[in-house]
């Protein structure tokens, strides 16, 4: 089989440092946001843009579904460098599992 379970751990550790790097930048990208306050002010043209009009979305349901969709992505991210981790693992048991398996020769 040409799997290399330590290849497929590297993969995974790069994949899973990817993950926390971009959930690391989300939070800082999030908070500078958030920190800026109620920009849009408190007028009419501003509550427009934060709740939205004409059965558009606002400001408010854009920013929470793009947060939630980047969510997804590091989540995505986390799931893929674990399932390759495991992959390794699972070879990794299922080659040694054959290799106790075969009979012994005798000496």
């Amino acid at each position: 089989m040409g799997l290399d379970s330590a290849e497929l751990k590297q993969q995974a550790g790069k994949i899973a440092k990817e993950g926390t790097d971009l959930a690391t930048d989300l939070k800082g990208f999030v908070q500078a946001l958030e920190g800026l306050g109620n920009f849009w002010g408190d007028d009419e043209a501003g509550r427009t843009f934060y709740d939205g009009a004409e059965g558009k979305p606002g400001y408010h349901v854009q920013h929470d579904s793009a947060l939630a969709d980047a969510l997804a992505v590091v989540t995505a991210y986390e799931n893929i460098a674990t399932r390759l981790q495991q992959m390794a693992d699972n070879k990794d048991a299922a080659e040694w599992n054959i290799k106790v398996s075969l009979p012994k020769v005798p000496e």
